[in-house]
């Protein structure tokens, strides 16, 4: 029977990154992810939060879809 390395813990690779993961993913600095977002070349994903007294609320963290990041390497790919 095989064990889990971390029992109590989900094996799955999250969907959205932080700019830090995303910099990571890419190979490139935070910066860099900084400027792509400005530059619209990513769009940045807003969640949901929680406000008070049923107020909309987005979350502050700035999350970056990995399929984007796929896409921009399949692009970058595709202009050499």
């Amino acid at each position: 029977m095989l064990q889990e390395k971390n029992p109590g813990r989900l094996n799955f690779s999250p969907r959205l990154l932080s700019l830090n993961e995303a910099a990571a993913y890419l190979g490139i600095s935070r910066r860099s992810v900084q400027d792509y977002l400005q530059n619209r070349v990513l769009s940045p994903v807003f969640l949901p939060g929680t406000g008070r007294r049923g107020e909309q609320r987005r979350l502050r963290k700035i999350l970056i879809d990995m399929r984007d990041l796929d896409g921009l390497i399949a692009t970058a790919k595709g202009a050499l």
